[in-house]
């Protein structure tokens, strides 16, 4: 392909992200802008910083992919974390993930998974401090026995800018204005039923969380373009979401204290179709066959399942995506080795 094309592509990719974009900004405020513009800028800074150190030209820079892994790293965060960790983790996917491979088409790592890798296992605590939605206008809730009538005001007023500013400062954040993402929930919520986890929790929608449900369609739409225009492998998407509700079907029990919820819910909860869509079609860290993306997806696909039934975290995306990443040489080779003709005599 040439470098226009790839250009080209690279750039409806990024488009192609602003349906989600946008659901995720109405829902979660202005915090999710400060995370993208800090996120392609650092991405930016970090590529130039490495580019000069390289001796090479500076003109790759806004070929698309550079501010594709900004924007996917900053669709992946909290609108509360803080600065610090922002700019950590997209320099180490940057410099990383990405320029110590060589640049783009030699990473062998999805870079935008190795930069949030790094702060889920450094951060946790900050990594999954996420806003009510009651707080930020979108749900209109009434006065909660566990919360006082100063907690419940403050969850119904919209969060400022300058109180999104300090609480990306490291500032303590109020427990009335955050809480646990639908997957955390599900995960920890003890002996509840499912039932019992939509009746008495804030935060979950008729099929997965709240606002998650409109965020995940437009990252659906978003991918549809992208298969329209033939810039992704359909193979990829298609095989990780069969994976994922078939063998979550198998295990659902329609409910009880031991499920972890419905197929839908794990369809559209978390970053199922961002990763789906957007970061486990990366043509440059998944196998060049068919076949090999048919089992690249159905492992990520397993993974995912796995993490979030069993795993310390969860969402296991990125874990996920990083270990087929790994695995797609050994699926190169033996399915190149598997289609070789034999040699006869």
């Amino acid at each position: 392909m040439k470098t226009s094309a790839i250009r080209r592509a690279l750039w409806e990719v990024n488009a192609a992200l602003l349906p989600g974009i946008a659901a995720m900004t109405w829902f979660y405020g202005i915090g999710i802008l400060i995370n993208l513009v800090t996120c392609v800028a650092v991405a930016i800074m970090s590529e130039a910083f490495v580019l000069i150190l390289r001796r090479r030209s500076l003109t790759t820079l806004f070929d698309g992919s550079t501010i594709m892994t900004g924007l996917l790293i900053a669709l992946c965060l909290s609108p509360f974390i803080p600065l610090l960790l922002l700019i950590s983790g997209v320099a180490m996917a940057i410099v990383f993930g990405k320029q110590l491979f060589g640049g783009l088409g030699h990473n062998p790592f999805n870079p935008a998974m190795v930069g949030y890798a790094v702060l889920i296992l450094s951060f946790p605590a900050q990594m999954t401090l996420w806003p009510s939605l009651a707080e930020m206008g979108v749900n209109d809730i009434d006065i909660n026995p566990g919360l006082t009538v100063e907690e419940t005001v403050a969850i119904k007023q919209r969060l400022t800018l300058q109180e999104i500013l300090a609480f990306k400062s490291f500032e303590p954040i109020p427990d009335a204005v955050t809480m646990a993402t639908p997957l955390d929930q599900m995960k920890f919520r003890g002996s509840l039923t499912t039932t019992e986890v939509w009746e008495t929790t804030r935060g979950f929608g008729s099929v997965a969380g709240t606002g998650w449900e409109v965020i995940n369609l437009c990252f659906l739409i978003g991918g549809i373009f992208l298969l329209l225009r033939r810039h992704i492998d359909w193979r990829v998407p298609l095989a990780m979401l069969l994976t994922i509700a078939i063998v979550t079907s198998l295990f659902y029990d329609s409910g009880s204290s031991e499920s972890i919820g419905s197929p839908f819910f794990h369809l559209f909860s978390g970053g199922t179709m961002l990763t789906a869509f957007f970061i486990a079609t990366d043509p440059v860290t998944t196998p060049v066959s068919s076949l090999g993306r048919w089992l690249f997806a159905i492992g990520v696909g397993l993974l995912v399942v796995i993490i979030r039934f069993h795993g310390g975290y969860p969402d296991g995306m990125a874990f996920a995506i990083l270990m087929m990443n790994a695995a797609t040489p050994l699926l190169d080779h033996w399915v190149t080795k598997r289609q070789r003709p034999v040699a006869t005599t």
